[in-house]
């Protein structure tokens, strides 16, 4: 959660937005700027540190990201932000029940019901962790020298093309339902790398106090940029844009910086 004072943005959103709602149920329209606002009810999954819960508060460097923009952009506010399993979300989305979904990779396929911004949020990239005392790999620099060997994936995820080509030829996949159980598996010995984000593997590592035990490979897979997703069903394109443009100029800022800086090295 983007504080660094005592102030909260998402508590100042939520309170916007339901003195905006109270406004409309009683026949009245607020004054200035704020008559003609969009109150959208935004949507996340649990994906740390781009975004996760804590006894209900959201947490996380998306999160921060995306509510600071929307607190810069004219006429716009947040009525409200619920964590969702990620395909429950997904479902909502395209059917006009949530607004905005965060954080997501591109995926044309998915022009059909979600807009995209030009801009992304923050851009990671994927990477290959092993065991520093596995004496198998410790010359092993590069993705394709895992050949043969067992590989942990998570179900679900849109994995590079070079990755899926890997998979399907070369390695032995083992997917499961979370990148946190491929590190627990990993530092068991039940499989031999896993293949996961970098940020969010960097973050696993430390929360298992894993990360002297564990070596990221030199090699990074692919390049991956992260969005919110807007509902075509309920979202214009002129907003969506108008995000895009606020979002590009914020991330020029020494404050954008500063919440990479904080949640890249956050420990939970």
């Amino acid at each position: 959660m983007y504080v660094y004072g005592m102030e909260n943005p998402f508590t100042r959103f939520r309170i916007l937005g339901v003195l905006c709602t109270f406004a409309l149920l009683l026949g009245l329209t607020l004054p200035g700027p704020s008559a003609a606002q969009d109150c959208l009810r935004l949507g996340m999954d649990e994906w740390p540190p781009y975004e996760y819960s804590d006894n209900g508060i959201p947490l996380g460097m998306s999160t921060d990201i995306v509510l600071r923009v929307l607190e810069k952009l004219d006429n716009a506010c947040v009525d409200s932000l619920e964590v969702y399993p990620w395909k429950r979300g997904l479902n909502l989305l395209r059917a006009g029940e949530l607004d905005v979904l965060f954080t997501a990779d591109y995926r044309p396929a998915r022009l059909a019901w979600a807009r995209y911004p030009n801009e992304s949020l923050v851009d990671s990239g994927w990477v290959v962790y092993v065991r520093k005392d596995n004496k198998q790999l410790q010359d092993v620099r590069r993705l394709e020298e895992l050949h043969g060997l067992t590989v942990g994936t998570v179900i679900g995820y849109g994995y590079p093309s070079k990755v899926v080509l890997f998979l399907n030829g070369e390695a032995r996949q083992s997917p499961v339902a979370s990148d946190e159980l491929n590190f627990r598996r990993l530092d068991a010995g039940r499989i031999d790398a896993l293949i996961c984000d970098r940020y969010n593997g960097a973050y696993l590592a430390r929360k298992l106090n894993l990360q002297n035990m564990l070596r990221v490979l030199p090699e990074e897979i692919a390049t991956s940029r992260l969005y919110p997703m807007f509902s075509r069903k309920t979202v214009s394109a002129s907003l969506v844009e108008r995000f895009s443009a606020t979002l590009k100029a914020f991330k020029k800022t020494d404050e954008y910086r500063k919440i990479l800086e904080r949640w890249i090295h956050h420990k939970s």
